[in-house]
């Protein structure tokens, strides 16, 4: 009882950190203004199945479409602003909490479930830049590829085939989110597979229904994005969405260093950095000291004995190999092996509380300092066009389109839309009723007029 009385509060508490200014904090350019003009113009047009961006079809976004049609419908649902950009995140991040906190719970205890809930919630790798506070595709990926692998996970300890079924379901909905990211933790969760092989031997014929399912949701995807897919010109010259996402957002993404952020040898360190904060220093603390304390042997065994601490390793190291050879990456990719770092740790802060009961209160203290300065960073976190974007308002609703040049930022187009989502905004000599221009005016917004 008490173990739910302190999920709830922590799930209460994940809710105001990630709901302080989210309807007026900072609309980044990449990738939460794209998304959401991508999103709207699937509603001003109908169109399902191809991205615009402006009046010409998106050749930048070459992740599947699930999460764009969310946020379609959360504008539909909600109306076109900055809380229902942001929303389908948000209750993501709910969901992913819940889920891992029952699956912790039983597999190990409800204490232990919330020990990794709280080292989540006061993450930037979690509620912050990128994943549950954007309007982006992460959040809603981290969910279903998290209980994919959970479910994995219990199929191969429980042997129950309906395990197997939600597996895949979550699997195909996370290539639905992200596309290619889910081959981050395909060679980790393969070597698990391989680990826990007798199960597969026992549960063939489930196993069998899986790959199939599997192959055949993969042909229809592609006759879909044939059939419905308008011909664009994506990078290489690939012509459709499902061609770009392989080639463009996977092959290139991992081997060409000139395709976007660059190669950095020591990414992975950086990023646990930054998106895991202080506690990846006290799990690096613990993998030296317990081995040191109570033997590489018994150490060994303690590892081996819980099949979830085998599990996180194996991921670890597959998220953490593709990555440092990959050219190129961003800050918030290691998110999928937070989950199981924070068990990890939790697995260790355990360990200690019973070997030293008083080390409670410095773990406490690094958590609500980190929960404070999370908190206070979120609430100056303010978005600088949305305010100046209200001296145009008239003009933007009494007029039904307006002309920009080429280059215009995203945020700032994004905001237009948002004082009059029916707006048409059109390119290049385009004839219109309003025009966005560079210029020097009284009202000017980041260095553009609107006339």
């Amino acid at each position: 009882m008490i173990s739910k009385a302190l999920f709830l509060l922590l799930i209460l508490i994940a809710s105001i950190l990630c709901a302080i200014n989210i309807g007026s904090a900072e609309v980044h350019a990449w990738d939460e203004a794209r998304r959401g003009i991508n999103a709207l113009r699937m509603l001003q047009t109908a169109d399902w199945w191809n991205y615009r961006f402006l009046d010409q079809t998106d050749s930048f976004n070459t992740k599947p479409p699930l999460f764009t049609w969310v946020l379609a419908l959360s504008f539909k649902w909600f109306g076109v602003n900055i809380w229902s950009l942001r929303l389908p995140s948000l209750l993501a991040m709910l969901a992913y909490l819940t889920y891992l906190w029952v699956w912790i719970r039983d597999w190990q205890n409800g204490q232990l479930a919330n020990t990794v809930l709280g080292i989540l919630i006061s993450v930037n790798g979690i509620i912050g830049f990128h994943v549950a506070r954007a309007g982006d595709t992460d959040m809603l990926f981290l969910l279903f590829l998290t209980i994919g692998l959970g479910e994995l996970f219990r199929y191969l300890n429980e042997a129950k085939a309906i395990r197997l079924y939600y597996a895949l379901g979550a699997i195909l909905l996370a290539f639905l989110t992200k596309g290619v990211a889910i081959a981050l933790i395909i060679p980790g969760a393969m070597a698990y597979v391989w680990r826990r092989r007798a199960v597969c031997q026992q549960k063939f014929r489930p196993v069998l229904l899986v790959l199939g399912t599997a192959i055949a949701a993969g042909f229809l995807a592609y006759l879909l994005c044939n059939q419905f897919g308008l011909a664009t010109d994506y990078a290489n010259g690939q012509k459709n969405l499902w061609q770009a996402m392989f080639l463009t957002d996977g092959v290139e993404r991992f081997s060409n260093s000139e395709f976007e952020s660059g190669y950095h040898w020591d990414f992975l360190l950086v990023a646990l950095d930054l998106g895991f904060g202080p506690w990846i220093y006290l799990l690096y603390a613990a993998l030296i000291l317990l081995p040191i304390t109570i033997g590489w042997k018994a150490f060994y065994r303690w590892v081996k004995k819980d099949e979830l601490l085998v599990f996180s390793f194996l991921l670890f190291c597959s998220v953490g190999f593709l990555l440092t050879v990959s050219q190129n990456k961003h800050q918030w990719y290691p998110a999928p092996v937070y989950p199981f770092l924070a068990y990890a740790l939790a697995r260790a802060i355990h360990f200690l509380f019973e070997w030293k009961r008083f080390l409670v209160y410095p773990i406490l203290l690094i958590w609500l300092v980190l929960i404070g300065f999370k908190a206070r960073h979120h609430y100056h976190d303010q978005d600088a066009i949305r305010p100046l974007t209200k001296i145009w308002e008239d003009e933007l609703l009494n007029n039904a389109s307006v002309a920009v040049p080429n280059n215009v930022p995203q945020q700032l187009l994004f905001h237009l839309y948002l004082r009059n989502p029916r707006l048409q905004i059109v390119t290049g000599e385009a004839s219109a009723d309003l025009w966005l221009q560079k210029g020097d005016c009284p009202d000017k917004i980041l260095g553009y007029c609107l006339e």
